[in-house]
């Protein structure tokens, strides 16, 4: 289920400044690769913050992806982490063994103001 499943490639990875907010959630972490999208460096000088926008097919992003069955009822954490920077969006992503999965993961949102940014961090 997809709700179960969170694709990260930020500061929520295993060993990252954030992976507490996973840890204390539960789950499972497998090598995973995003296809399709690529970081954006001009954002994430802006922010701080690594981010992630639509790319050409061969483009991809190593993370890792997070299963749990209690993302469901913790959603609204994760999204308040991630704040309005990002948009949850439906990807697909590919296990080492080619298995592709639908996943959730934290894009850019494009309506964000970089300026504000000043008001979150």
């Amino acid at each position: 289920m997809i709700e179960h499943r969170l694709f990260v490639y930020g500061t929520l990875k295993p060993g990252c400044e954030n992976d507490s907010i996973l840890k204390e959630i539960g789950g499972d972490f497998k090598k995973a690769t995003l296809f399709g999208f690529t970081f954006d460096k001009k954002w994430e000088s802006k922010t701080g913050y690594p981010g992630l926008i639509a790319s050409h097919a061969k483009s991809k992003v190593e993370g890792y992806l997070f299963t749990s069955a209690k993302l469901e009822h913790n959603w609204r954490i994760i999204d308040n982490f991630e704040t309005n920077m990002y948009n949850r969006t439906e990807v697909v992503i590919e296990l080492n063994n080619n298995l592709q999965l639908a996943a959730y993961t934290y894009l850019i949102n494009p309506n964000f103001k970089i300026a504000n940014t000043q008001n979150i961090i």
